[in-house]
């Protein structure tokens, strides 16, 4: 099977069915309540960060964005990715360095971002 991606607009049915599937994963922290928050403010982009399936339909990643959309009680686009047949995938989500805001604002030209 090849990985695929494709935008989809999650309702909170799908979001529930899917995180059923889901399998082992983290506690839900409160990042989720952060999103539910950030997408009933309309502040929620897309941003081609994706929701991940492996090959046999369980969900790898994106548990606490599919908590949110049920939180929010909102219908959110989101680019869901399926296939990833590698079991080994898990172990490389989420395991980079995260951006902080000083990191944007030194991006965007900001000399003291640490300082801000």
């Amino acid at each position: 099977m090849a990985i695929t991606s494709k935008t989809v607009t999650v309702t909170p049915q799908m979001a529930q069915l899917w995180l059923i599937k889901a399998g082992k994963n983290r506690p839900i922290g409160n990042k989720a309540k952060d999103y539910a928050s950030s997408m009933k403010a309309g502040k929620w982009i897309l941003n081609g960060e994706s929701i991940i399936f492996d090959d046999q339909g369980r969900l790898i990643d994106g548990q606490h964005r599919l908590t949110a959309v049920i939180l929010a009680d909102m219908a959110i686009p989101m680019i869901v990715t399926s296939g990833v047949d590698n079991p080994r995938a898990f172990e490389t989500i989420d395991s980079g360095k995260k951006r902080t805001i000083a990191d944007v604002l030194g991006i965007e030209g900001m000399k003291s971002g640490n300082a801000v």
